[in-house]
């Protein structure tokens, strides 16, 4: 992963962050909707483990956050 990809990466995690505490959402309680535990979503958040992508897709649903992806030309 380079930097500028890692950097992304932790935007996104930000972004869901600050969402959740918009919310009012505990990590537990929002644990408990994604469907994962509660250690796991504290490791996303404090970024020492990297969620899958199905997984990040159910948080940022759990959240109503939506992620666009852009391709660059020669990079798929």
């Amino acid at each position: 992963m380079t930097p500028e990809q890692k950097y992304q990466y932790q935007r996104i995690i930000n972004t869901l962050i600050k969402r959740r505490k918009t919310k009012g959402l505990t990590i537990e309680s929002l644990a408990m909707i994604i469907g994962t535990d509660t250690k796991t979503l504290g490791d996303w958040e404090r970024k020492v483990k990297e969620p899958r992508l199905f997984n990040l897709l159910c948080w940022c649903e759990a959240l109503q956050v939506y992620l666009n992806a852009q391709l660059n030309d020669g990079e798929f």
